[in-house]
């Protein structure tokens, strides 16, 4: 799976330890139709800009622990509904990697996220964790099928309704 970034698409970079109260605030826990905006309010701690700069298609370039916290999958979606096309960042707490995975959010674990270039197009290879920019290739370790699978069906609830509608045997 390749995922291309736009030139234009900006990159906020988070720091490392971006937990999942910041990613989705609880005050916002039952207002599931809000998460594009529970999301900026939450981030918006972080990077006072976010919440009136964020566009659709800028990334989340981030350190170590991302999602760490509790265990909303809100906070995963909430950065879909927000059209994030990938994070990248050091490393991932296992539940929020996981649950990204689920709900069809790419994630990318890559050692040193914080080279990539602020401006310019970025093609992400999901299969080979291979990033590229004009300036830079970046290796990082490739996600497994099994992951690239659930992302290219829509998430884990959008693969099992086609499997059911398929029939057992898929």
């Amino acid at each position: 799976m390749i995922i291309e970034i736009a030139a234009t698409a900006r990159r906020w970079r988070l720091g490392d330890n971006v937990d999942t109260d910041i990613l989705y605030p609880g005050r916002f826990m039952t207002l599931a139709s809000e998460s594009p905006r529970a999301a900026l309010e939450g981030l918006k701690a972080l990077h006072p800009a976010i919440a009136e700069q964020f566009a659709p298609g800028d990334i989340i370039v981030a350190g170590r622990n991302f999602g760490c916290g509790s265990s909303r999958e809100y906070a995963a979606t909430a950065l879909r509904d927000l059209q994030v096309p990938i994070v990248v960042a050091t490393s991932f707490s296992r539940i929020f990697y996981r649950n990204a995975f689920n709900i069809g959010l790419p994630v990318l674990e890559c050692p040193d996220p914080d080279s990539l270039p602020d401006t310019g197009g970025i093609t992400i290879d999901l299969a080979t964790g291979v990033i590229k920019t004009s300036v830079v290739e970046l290796r990082c370790p490739a996600v497994p099928d099994f992951l690239i699978e659930l992302l290219e069906g829509g998430g884990l609830l959008e693969r099992l309704k086609t499997r059911l509608e398929v029939g057992p045997h898929v």
